[in-house]
């Protein structure tokens, strides 16, 4: 199953609306899908300054490709996309890769496709009324049209992240014991071994002391961040303060994914 948080650009012209907003509704149980009309164009900007700098913002895009414009190909009229809808896919596809981004198309024999989609995953539907324009459908009768369209780029969407390494981010606490080199060693021994595994990055939040309790309150800034894939490697100091223990269990009560290391190494 794809990721709750995976997020999805949707893009289309005004004609393929009504065929973008069945399409979320569709993958809105496996994804954050964002149809262009979303905030994804700020008011002061311009749309290419906004679609640029919204890019990062999207681990996947979709494209609705309709007929919407007429143009002369070879003596022959012929219907295109929307010229701004067929410059965000190659905006995308430049920044995602092929494999990331889906084009979505009504398979009547009006709409051309760009003749180079080489790795691009096409999904096409047919209208039960094929003299009727796509534009005329109102969302709720696309839904069971697309619904075939939505699984495949589900589908999709789970094999790519299913093939894709989990990246862990690792967050260690070591005091740093100015008269002291033990800590530094260790923590140099540390890296060196975190350097030996794939897919880890690894960031040192020194505690502003070298107290338990220093330790403790940078473990509690650590776990705000934390991710689900990530962990913590702490090394506390001695905690022979009944008290500050019974802190220490009730931070890790609060993440019981066992994510948390606790070295117990002293100088």
């Amino acid at each position: 199953m794809a990721k709750k948080g995976t997020t999805v650009f949707i893009g289309s012209s005004k004609e393929g609306l009504g065929i973008a907003q069945a399409i979320q509704l569709e993958l809105e149980d496996v994804a954050l899908c964002t149809i262009w009309y979303q905030g994804v164009f700020g008011l002061s900007k311009g749309t290419l300054q906004s679609l640029y700098e919204a890019l990062p913002n999207f681990e996947f895009a979709v494209l609705v490709l309709t007929p919407d414009d007429l143009s002369v190909f070879r003596d022959q009229v012929v219907r295109l996309p929307r010229d701004n809808v067929l410059f965000e896919l190659g905006l995308f596809m430049g920044h995602l890769g092929p494999e990331r981004v889906f084009i979505v198309y009504c398979d009547d024999g009006q709409t051309k496709l760009p003749s180079d989609l080489a790795g691009v995953a096409l999904a096409r539907f047919r209208k039960p009324d094929e003299t009727r324009q796509t534009s005329l459908y109102s969302t709720n009768e696309l839904l069971p049209l697309i619904g075939p369209v939505g699984s495949k780029i589900r589908m999709a969407i789970q094999n790519i992240q299913s093939e894709q390494p989990i990246d862990v981010a690792v967050h260690y606490i070591v005091p740093s014991l100015s008269h002291n080199d033990y800590y530094a060693r260790f923590q140099s021994r540390l890296e060196t071994e975190l350097s030996k595994i794939k897919n880890i990055s690894w960031h040192y939040h020194p505690p502003k002391g070298d107290s338990a309790q220093d330790i403790y309150l940078e473990l509690a800034e650590v776990l705000k961040i934390m991710r689900p894939s990530d962990a913590v490697i702490l090394v506390p100091k001695h905690l022979s303060n009944p008290q500050l223990l019974d802190q220490f269990e009730g931070l890790l009560d609060q993440n019981p994914s066992g994510k948390i290391i606790l070295i117990d190494q002293q100088p």
